[in-house]
C-alpha cells in the first residue's frame, strides 16, 4: 500500500492524494481504484481534506447515501460528484425531493448518481417534459432515475418513437412508460436502429400489431428486428407456418445458432415429424429429447460437432 501511494503522490498533488486515499479507505475502494478516480475525474486533485469529508458527510446525511456500500458504488460509477459544490448538491436534493414526492431520495441517486451532476434546474425541468408527454414523472423517476440523465429533446424523440411516429408501434403514454420502467436500457436506443425496424418486422413479416401486449419485451433488445427476421426465415424454411411463428412471437427470441438451428436440424436427422415451436426454444436440452425421444448425450455430441464445423468454417 505504501509504495502504490507513494507512486501516486509522485503523479498528483501531495496535498490532494492522501486525504483521497482516506476517503477511499473509509468507503472501501482498493488503491488500485483511486489512480482511475483521479483519471475519470481530475477535478478531485482540487480537493482538500476538509472539502472531501464535508461532501461525504452530505451525501451520506443529506443525499441518503448512508450504506458505504451504496457510497462507494456512486463514487466508482461517477467521480466526478466528489468535486460538486455541496450548495448545488443541497439543490438537486430538493429538487429530486418535488418530483418524485419522496423524503429518502437516495435510492434514486445511489441507481444514477450521475444526477448529481445536473442543475437543480434541469432535474425539474426534465420531469415537466415528462409530463408534458402524459407520464407519471414522480413515479418514473422514481422507479427509472435515469431517465433524468436523458435530455429533454432525446426523450422527445424516443417518446415520438412509440406513440406519435406511424413507423412505431403506436402505444398509449402509458404503455410507454411500462416499458421504460420495466425495461430502462431502451432509454439509450436509437429508435431508427430499434423501435422502427421491430414495429416493421412485426406487422409485415408476422402480420403482428406490433402495440399488442405479446411483443412489449421483445423491445427491450436492440438487435430484436434481426433476430426475429433470421429466426424467421430458418423456421418458415423448415416447414413452420408463419400464423405459428406470430402466435409465439417471445419465442423467436432464443438464440438461433445455439438453440433454434440445432434442435431442428437434429429432429430433421431423427426422422421424427415437426416438433412444436415452444420445443425447440424454450425447454431445457433434457425435456427436448424427452419430447423428440432421442437420447441426450447424442444430442449434445451432434451440438459439440455442430459448432466445431462452424468455428472451422469461420477460420477458412
Amino acid at each position: 500500500m505504501l509504495r502504490c501511494g507513494r507512486q501516486l503522490l509522485t503523479q498528483h498533488s501531495s496535498l490532494v492524494v492522501p486525504p483521497l486515499f482516506r476517503l477511499a479507505q473509509r468507503i472501501g475502494i482498493p488503491e488500485s481504484g483511486v489512480d482511475r478516480l483521479l483519471r475519470r475525474a481530475p477535478c478531485i486533485r482540487e480537493r482538500n481534506a476538509q472539502q472531501l469529508a464535508e461532501t461525504e458527510e452530505l451525501l451520506r446525511a443529506g443525499v441518503g447515501l448512508r450504506a458505504t456500500d451504496d457510497l462507494r458504488s456512486a463514487v466508482t460509477a461517477s467521480p466526478a460528484i466528489l468535486c460538486v459544490d455541496p450548495n448545488r448538491i443541497s439543490g438537486i436534493v430538493h429538487s429530486l425531493r418535488l418530483v418524485t414526492r419522496l423524503s429518502d431520495i437516495g435510492r434514486c441517486v445511489a441507481r444514477a448518481p450521475a444526477i448529481l451532476l445536473l442543475d437543480a434546474d434541469e432535474v425539474r425541468q426534465r420531469a415537466v417534459a415528462i409530463s408534458a408527454m402524459n407520464m407519471d414523472a414522480a413515479d418514473l423517476v422514481s422507479r427509472v432515475p435515469k431517465i433524468l440523465l436523458l435530455d429533454t429533446p432525446s426523450l422527445q424523440r424516443l417518446f415520438a418513437a412509440f406513440v406519435l411516429d406511424r413507423r412505431g408501434p403506436l402505444l398509449h403514454p402509458g404503455e410507454v412508460q411500462s416499458i421504460f420502467s420495466e425495461f430502462p436500457i431502451v432509454l439509450s436506443f436509437n429508435p431508427e436502429k430499434t423501435v422502427f425496424p421491430l414495429a416493421e418486422t412485426l406487422r409485415t413479416r408476422l402480420g403482428l400489431d406490433p402495440a399488442s401486449q405479446k411483443c412489449r419485451g421483445l423491445y427491450a433488445w436492440p438487435t430484436s428486428s434481426g433476430t426475429l427476421n433470421a429466426a424467421t426465415d430458418f423456421l418458415v424454411s423448415a416447414g413452420y407456418p408463419s400464423h405459428e411463428l406470430a402466435d409465439g412471437v417471445s419465442l423467436l427470441a432464443y438464440s438461433l445458432e445455439e438453440r433454434i438451428k440445432p434442435r431442428v436440424e437434429f429432429v430433421a436427422l431423427l426422422g421424427v415429424p415437426r416438433l412444436a415451436l415452444s420445443d425447440v426454444t424454450q425447454t431445457t436440452d433434457l425435456r427436448f429429447c424427452q419430447v423428440a425421444c432421442c437420447d441426450l448425450d447424442n444430442y449434445r455430441d451432434f451440438c459439440a460437432r455442430r459448432r466445431a464445423r462452424l468455428r472451422s468454417a469461420r477460420l477458412l
